[in-house]
């Protein structure tokens, strides 16, 4: 019962025309424990993505047209859970224009629709509400030299959530600048570094949702042709909607709103055996600090702990065919 699973179709008809369509489907069950165990509920979680893309372009891929649809499920194994259980639409529209054999414009559009199967419920925690989601954004991906790239993405995103309740001062809904900047270095042939900054907002069981203002860091370097390394680090301010009781009562009597700081870390190693083998390992550190305090974590009753340190290491064989 506390096996994990996850694996994947993907069909592409026609891909090197100026008009092709791709159908897949991915599917994940996860096993991932929280910090209190809820009297050995089971942590089991499944997730399904599938959808449809639709691709227009000229000739080279010039200017090419993207326009995609997913259906997404977000489903728990435990009753307890369940009341988190959600359906989410998601259509995207894609534009690219390369004026550079390297560099382009882009512009995403994103319109999401998420839809709790027990959305306003006294069962659950906290409230959670239907919502709908979009952003658009535009920028500029493309290289500065031989060894030096950029991207760079700016836009608006704003989320709706008509069933919160008023809770006079406190904010319900979202609409802030959203924002990409990634720089990144080719150093040598195979060893790359990159340094960037990411701004957005996600989906939430508390709060309904949070915005996350991200800087990180990526380095990796293949050794001798059989050795790749590949380290990261990034560090997060993630804000929080209000947090409130089905009934629209804050829940965080304290502070009133909540903010969190997340730190991490991780290294990855693999070993090319032969060319179609190779073995490798992970291990990855995160650390949550909050100022949320929560009168009802004190009997047990909130799944989400405020404080955490997570370790995780995984090994693992790949082969290549």
């Amino acid at each position: 019962r506390n096996v994990e699973i996850n694996g994947g179709l993907r069909l592409t008809i026609l891909p090197e025309r100026p008009f092709n369509v791709t159908i897949y489907n991915e599917f994940q069950r996860s096993v991932r424990p929280f910090t209190e165990n809820f009297g050995g509920a089971t942590p089991a979680r499944i997730g399904n993505q599938a959808g449809l893309d639709l691709v227009a372009q000229t000739d080279g891929g010039g200017f090419a047209v993207r326009l995609s649809y997913n259906f997404g499920l977000d489903f728990f194994e435990d009753a307890r859970f369940q009341f988190g259980n959600s359906f989410t639409h998601r259509v995207t529209l894609q534009e690219t224009f390369r004026f550079l054999p390297s560099t382009a414009f882009v512009h995403d559009t994103t319109f999401e629709y998420q839809d709790y199967m027990s959305a306003g419920s006294t069962a659950a925690p906290t409230l959670l509400s239907d919502n709908a989601r979009i952003r658009t954004r535009i920028g500029l991906n493309g290289s500065l030299t031989e060894s030096i790239s950029l991207l760079g993405m700016v836009g608006y995103a704003a989320g709706f959530y008509g069933a919160s309740p008023a809770v006079v001062g406190y904010r319900q809904d979202f609409d802030s600048i959203v924002a990409q900047a990634e720089l990144r270095w080719q150093i040598v042939e195979g060893t790359r570094f990159s340094i960037g900054y990411d701004r957005d907002f996600y989906s939430s069981f508390i709060g309904n949702y949070y915005s996350r203002d991200r800087g990180y860091v990526n380095f990796q370097a293949t050794i001798g042709g059989s050795f790749m390394l590949g380290i990261d680090a990034d560090v997060a301010f993630m804000d929080f909607g209000a947090v409130v009781s089905p009934g629209g009562t804050i829940i965080d009597t304290t502070n009133g709103v909540r903010e969190d700081i997340r730190v991490g870390a991780g290294v990855f190693g693999e070993y090319r055996i032969t060319d179609w083998l190779g073995v490798n390992a992970s291990a990855r550190y995160q650390g949550g600090f909050t100022n949320f305090l929560d009168s009802a974590a004190v009997t047990g009753s909130f799944i989400d702990p405020a404080q955490f340190n997570k370790f995780e290491v995984f090994g693992g064989v790949r082969v290549f065919y």
